[in-house]
């Protein structure tokens, strides 16, 4: 299967997604890409930031 390679990270923002128009597997995968962020870019932030952080990525 071709697929593209993420070479950024950075979460997606929740005020465009309805959730309500994605099945269980969007849903997984939104959840993982995020959880993906925040394991790779909270070591590098302060805490007010890694917050904000947490906030943005927390699953839907």
């Amino acid at each position: 299967m071709l697929a593209f390679e993420t070479i950024t990270l950075a979460p997606i923002d929740r005020r465009l997604i309805d959730v309500a128009l994605l099945n269980p597997a969007e849903r997984a995968w939104m959840d993982s890409y995020h959880d993906r962020v925040y394991q790779s870019v909270s070591p590098h932030l302060d805490a007010a930031d890694q917050a904000w952080l947490a906030d943005a990525t927390a699953p839907l």
